[in-house]
């Protein structure tokens, strides 16, 4: 179980180091269907369509969450079709309703992926979790687990000298548990900031990474509690 709960965490930080180097267009990142836990659920349970969110006039928000985020013109939010494209999904539709789609056949979607010319980047995965994975672990408890298996995951995708540490960060209002790491890659600085945020049956990871300059908590920054 420590191993399959610390891979949503793993594909995030796949996903954002494609991200700090090429356009959305230009990445790709295996499918991965992963067993998510988190606390206990609450009685309404919120479907697919309902738990995705929109992105207009500059501001993403998902009322699921309780976030919003608003990027200036100094950032390229992906469309849909990119986003799947990313992940490495094919859908029929490509439509607002096709992350929704994802989510539900799959249980992961990418719902956010931001990037800035400078390679600072921003995704939010979301993942689908049942009753049972709800009541065996917390939120905190899913970070702790993950980390063992962390430290492997850079080295497969050449992050070296990673140091990877358990904490806790304000993010959008609220206190929540995150993993930072930071390290070199291809010789260059690499900083990235995982957020963990449940919300009922689902759970969502928030994650900023950048090269050179350690400018993750800024960017986490640009979200905010509805």
């Amino acid at each position: 179980m420590k191993r399959l709960i610390s891979l949503l965490l793993c594909v995030a930080l796949v996903l954002s180091l494609g991200a700090c180097t090429k356009k959305p267009s230009q990445t790709a990142a295996q499918e991965t269907t992963v067993p998510i836990v988190t606390e206990a659920p609450t009685e309404a349970q919120v479907s697919a369509e309902d738990a995705v969110g929109s992105y207009e006039n500059g501001v993403y928000r998902n009322e699921m969450l309780g976030i919003q985020a608003t990027f200036d013109e100094n950032w390229y939010v992906a469309s849909v079709e990119e986003r799947l494209e990313v992940v490495g999904a094919v859908s029929e539709a490509v439509t607002d309703e096709a992350i929704a789609d994802m989510l539900e056949t799959s249980g992961t979607a990418m719902d956010l992926y931001a990037i800035q010319a400078s390679g600072n980047s921003v995704n939010l995965m979301l993942q689908k979790i049942n009753f049972l994975q709800n009541v065996l672990i917390s939120e905190q408890e899913y970070v702790n687990q993950s980390l063992p298996q962390m430290d492997a995951a850079m080295k497969s995708i050449q992050v070296e000298d990673a140091v990877i540490e358990a904490t806790t960060i304000t993010f959008a209002g609220g206190e929540h548990p995150a993993i930072a790491i930071s390290g070199t890659q291809g010789g260059l600085n690499f900083y990235e900031l995982m957020v963990v945020v449940k919300s009922g049956s689902y759970l969502g990871i928030v994650t900023a990474a950048c090269y050179v300059e350690n400018t993750t908590e800024e960017i986490l920054g640009l979200f905010e509690g509805l």
